[in-house]
């Protein structure tokens, strides 16, 4: 009796402590079907676009491209005026990007961890499979690669003081900083392997997701980064030359701004109802946190397009226009990742 009621008891325990939690979802469990691993690509992208918009308002309040604008209450302060620290006391609109990346490649190691693991129905699935993990290879390049450009200083591969490389998931681990050697070959490695596991691009492509076509444009980015001057060239002429996304003038241009159209965009992330991009310098009441600058200004001659496509003037002053308002509201715009535009300038100062 002592036994059976010591198995049972036993047995009850056991079962007990192998229940899984109900307010969680396991990876193994989270990345079980190439629709999961869809979601799970679906969430890089959110805090890829969350990581950009960051890095671009970092970006404008320390260079020369704003200016405090006449309803800033001191929002971006520190960085504007440079007095920032590494810390959220004063440094916060510059580190921010640095978290929001390891954010965002957390994510993408996550699902690049389970997905070959995860079987396939048919040819459909195993190409939709190799796709996804395309496109997580190629975003965890941008993100690295990202890093680099705003916490390296310029380029030199010699230079030890790289950014750390995150390959795997691991919320406690503290990696050093690679080398800005071993940061760039990982980038290019993630972008060759990820852009073959991508179809090839068409006509109609969608780009919310990144094609062979967009990659081939991050890699000429790189290129030029790096400073490696006929590869830059050699692969903007390759993504202008395909047509697919060719420039455009007028109205068909002003309506990129507004997400009227996609018009030259290579890769856009979307913003359906959320104004990041936008109100970091118009806020959807119309205040004005920040400006352009005068310099900005000054460089636009009265009869080019982008000055009144990119600049705006209300009752309180000039405000930056390329973002403040689209068919879903103020401030609430896309934020264009890549533009055909890009490569003609890649290419001219790669030719130069």
């Amino acid at each position: 009796y002592g036994l059976l009621a010591a198995s049972i008891l036993t047995g009850s325990c056991k079962k007990d402590l192998e229940l899984r939690p109900t307010d969680t979802v396991e990876e193994d469990v989270a990345f079980s079907s190439v629709a999961a691993l869809q979601k799970g690509l679906n969430t890089a992208y959110t805090r890829y676009g969350s990581s950009r918009s960051s890095t671009m308002f970092a970006t404008s309040i320390t260079s020369d491209e704003t200016k405090f604008g006449p309803n800033n209450g001191g929002t971006g302060q520190f960085g504007y005026r440079l007095q920032y620290n590494a810390d959220g006391t004063s440094g916060g609109d510059v580190v921010t990007p640095f978290f929001n990346y390891y954010v965002a490649l957390d994510q993408i190691n996550r699902v690049l961890g389970k997905i070959d693991d995860v079987p396939t129905s048919g040819a459909t699935e195993s190409t939709q499979r190799d796709y996804i993990k395309g496109q997580l290879l190629a975003l965890r390049a941008m993100c690295h690669f990202e890093l680099l450009q705003a916490y390296a200083k310029k380029y030199d591969p010699a230079d030890p003081l790289g950014i750390p490389v995150v390959t795997t998931s691991c919320l406690t681990c503290q990696p050093p900083r690679n080398t800005v050697a071993e940061v760039m070959a990982q980038v290019e490695k993630d972008l060759n392997d990820g852009k073959a596991l991508m179809p090839a691009t068409t006509a109609s492509f969608n780009n919310l997701e990144l094609s062979q076509l967009a990659v081939t444009a991050y890699q000429a980015r790189v290129a030029q980064y790096k400073g490696e001057w006929q590869k830059a060239s050699d692969l903007a002429t390759t993504v202008i030359n395909s047509g697919i996304k060719p420039l455009v003038s007028g109205s068909a241009f002003t309506g990129i701004w507004t997400d009227d159209n996609t018009n030259e965009t290579l890769f856009r992330s979307r913003f359906e109802t959320n104004a990041a991009v936008g109100s970091n310098w118009t806020q959807t009441n119309g205040s004005i946190i920040f400006s352009p600058s005068d310099k900005l200004t000054a460089s636009y001659s009265a009869n080019d397009i982008r000055s009144t496509t990119y600049i705006g003037t209300n009752s309180a002053g000039r405000y930056v226009k390329k973002f403040s308002q689209s068919s879903r509201g103020g401030s609430i715009v896309d934020l264009k990742g890549i533009r055909t535009a890009e490569l003609y300038l890649i290419r001219a100062e790669a030719k130069a």
